[in-house]
């Protein structure tokens, strides 16, 4: 008798939220039982179990998982929250300009979403990005270097008061000052 109750949950899916489920092709989230289709291209995804673990998300961070092991829309910054997973992290999916902004996470802070700037490398070195001094014209005016190329910038502890190496008056003028007969970048870019 057990063994037949036992292949008859194998057979049609007795656990919610099978792995069956899970794989199953989907468009949009009303071909789901979850009523959640993960989606790894515009129009094709996957559907998400039926039960979840509290703190997963799903469909590119579009839905959360809640205590109750069921889903829900994340929340946008500004709305009421419990925990951080509520909230809708952003993320680079469909969006090819996404490394050139800087990187978010969302944080659930006195009971709000709220979104919270990632530091860069420069960032966690407690340093900022600067265009390196070679990028500037070597005649003093610092113009910046007109070439279809990326610019080289660098790291540095542009503000600390000291004119480091890889600082100028050009990219640093807190740290750096102009030397007399030369301009300043704010004068150099005015007629």
């Amino acid at each position: 008798m057990r063994v037949l109750i036992i292949a008859a949950c194998v057979a049609i899916g007795c656990a919610a939220g099978s792995a069956a489920e899970k794989r199953r092709d989907c468009r949009s989230h009303d071909e789901c039982q979850s009523k959640v289709c993960s989606h790894y291209k515009k129009d094709n995804g996957t559907c998400a179990p039926t039960r979840c673990s509290p703190g997963e998300r799903a469909d590119n961070n579009h839905f959360y998982c809640d205590a109750a092991s069921t889903w829900h829309p994340t929340k946008r910054e500004g709305q009421a929250c419990a925990k951080a997973w509520e909230c809708y992290a952003p993320n680079c999916y469909m969006d090819p300009m996404c490394d050139t902004r800087p990187r978010q996470h969302a944080e659930c802070k006195q009971g709000k979403c709220v979104l919270v700037a990632e530091p860069d490398a420069c960032g966690r070195q407690g340093k900022v990005r600067i265009l390196a001094p070679e990028e500037y014209s070597q005649d003093g005016s610092c113009m910046q270097s007109m070439a279809q190329r990326i610019l080289r910038t660098v790291c540095a502890p542009c503000g600390n008061g000291v004119c480091d190496p890889d600082e100028s008056v050009c990219n640093c003028p807190r740290d750096c000052k102009a030397k007399p007969g030369t301009r300043s970048p704010a004068q150099s870019s005015s007629p």
